[in-house]
């Protein structure tokens, strides 16, 4: 069986329209796309809003974690400024 033209709309189709109708995506794959172009700007808005605070998160984490490997490791720095306040 092979398609030799059609009409759309009232309007004639040739065979290489047809082929190209032919290849698109299903429906729902084309709605899909739609959204996610649709939705992408405000994607990116919340995302660029979310940044400075997942910043301060971050350097809060990591203020934290560097303090607790310093209370790990003790280390005895008083001693030599006092030793140089009391001489």
């Amino acid at each position: 069986f092979k398609l030799r033209g059609g009409i759309l709309g009232g309007q004639p189709l040739s065979s290489e329209e047809l082929r190209a109708f032919a290849t698109l995506p299903p429906r729902e794959v084309i709605i899909a796309q739609l959204l996610g172009l649709l939705q992408a700007p405000a994607t990116g808005l919340v995302r660029l809003l979310n940044e400075p605070g997942s910043l301060v998160a971050r350097l809060i984490d990591a203020i934290g974690k560097q303090r607790s490997s310093t209370e790990a490791e003790p280390i005895d720095n008083a001693a030599p400024a006092q030793e140089a306040a009391g001489a």
